[in-house]
């Protein structure tokens, strides 16, 4: 199954007219520290694509955070849908330049901790 990146504005604009706006991929940025990234790279021009598990959570801090946020449910355990993820994020917002990885994650009886 391909992710689909449900979209804000298109638009991809900078806050410094010299600089290219960032485009970032935030995997658990419906919340804590990846949605703080997301809303400072977004003060910064950019634009933030978030992935996680919970769409209703991932709806909501997407709309939370304005319209040059998309958001795409990913399970970061399944190797295929990480690929997909990124390969879609980066489709829909002709690349990337920024992954944050701000998820925990419980793999073979342990914890991970990404960000």
């Amino acid at each position: 199954m391909a992710a689909t990146t449900h979209t804000g504005s298109s638009a991809v604009t900078s806050a410094d007219p010299g600089q290219p706006a960032l485009r970032a991929l935030i995997t658990g940025g419906s919340g804590g520290i990846g949605h703080a990234i997301a809303a400072r790279l977004l003060g910064a021009g950019g634009r933030v694509v978030l992935a996680g598990r919970d769409e209703a959570r991932l709806a909501a801090a997407a709309s939370g955070l304005g319209p040059r946020v998309g958001w795409q449910r990913a399970d970061m355990t399944v190797p295929a849908r990480v690929r997909d993820c990124v390969e879609t994020a980066a489709a829909n917002m002709g690349g990337l330049d920024v992954l944050v990885t701000g998820q925990v994650l419980h793999i073979n009886g342990g914890w991970w901790f990404g960000t």
